[in-house]
């Protein structure tokens, strides 16, 4: 126990990093997932990642084989760090959208229309 608190000290978090190194383009990722390509022209890992992320967000499911490459990949708690991450992102998205944010005058869109 603390001697100032008379809490028990806290545990460090464990440590959920994960490195993977891109042999590919990092230009050839963005525009794999800018222009919606299949994910197996993304080099892996990295096309699972935007995988589950598609499936999750856009489908409203996950398939079991991609949910079980995904944990294969990062395990459970990061996996369910990068949805969270994932969930964050979308929420500012719909915020941008129910607000109708525009780009200011002479701004440029990065991402082409779905529309």
């Amino acid at each position: 126990m603390s001697k100032n608190s008379g809490t028990p000290p806290r545990p460090e978090a464990p440590d959920r990093s994960i490195e993977f190194s891109l042999t590919m383009p990092p230009e050839e990722v963005i525009k794999s997932i800018k222009f919606r390509e299949p994910t197996t022209t993304i080099e892996a890992p990295f096309g699972t990642v935007v995988e589950i992320i598609r499936q999750a967000l856009t489908e409203r499911s996950v398939s079991a084989a991609t949910y079980a490459a995904a944990v294969s990949l990062l395990g459970v708690p990061l996996l369910v760090d990068l949805i969270i991450l994932a969930g964050a992102y979308a929420g500012g998205a719909a915020l941008l959208t129910v607000f109708d944010m525009q780009l200011d005058p002479g701004e440029t869109h990065l991402l082409p229309s779905l529309g």
